[in-house]
């Protein structure tokens, strides 16, 4: 995980879309806006490469240097733990309302609008999912 003080996180996420844009298959990425155990809001970028770790640690070294984040503890972890990063902060029970948009892409005007509704969201976060669209299968049937 990356993570960057919110003051910097309109840069931080223009910086990890662009990234995203030309990322190879392997990478696998979550992008929120958090608050921190400390009460501090930050900007929060969870990476996946499923591949040979110096592969990963090649392709991620852009997103390490940009800033540099206050927290860089990317490191191989197994599958499995992955899986139950977020666990602690979905318990069972917990009644949520979760509401999705989609962008064909991120504008400028999208990420400073993400910052600030999440500046006065108190202590609920915000994620922003990049997914690529694998168009070249769905144009050949």
């Amino acid at each position: 995980m990356l993570l960057h003080p919110l003051d910097r996180a309109t840069e931080a996420l223009a910086h990890f879309h662009a990234f995203f844009q030309d990322a190879p298959d392997q990478v696998g990425a979550l992008a929120g806006f958090v608050t921190g155990p400390d009460g501090n809001q930050v900007f929060a970028l969870i990476l996946v490469y499923n591949g040979p770790v110096e592969d990963g640690e090649r392709v991620f070294e852009p997103l390490r240097e940009f800033g540099p984040p206050i927290l860089d503890n990317l490191a191989p972890t197994p599958y499995r733990v992955i899986q139950t990063l977020f666990d602690a902060g979905a318990p069972s029970g917990l009644r949520n309302y979760w509401k999705s948009s989609f962008l064909e892409d991120l504008p400028g005007d999208a990420t400073e609008t993400l910052v600030e509704r999440f500046q006065g969201n108190g202590d609920r976060s915000i994620c922003v999912r990049q997914r690529k669209m694998i168009r070249s299968l769905f144009s050949s049937l």
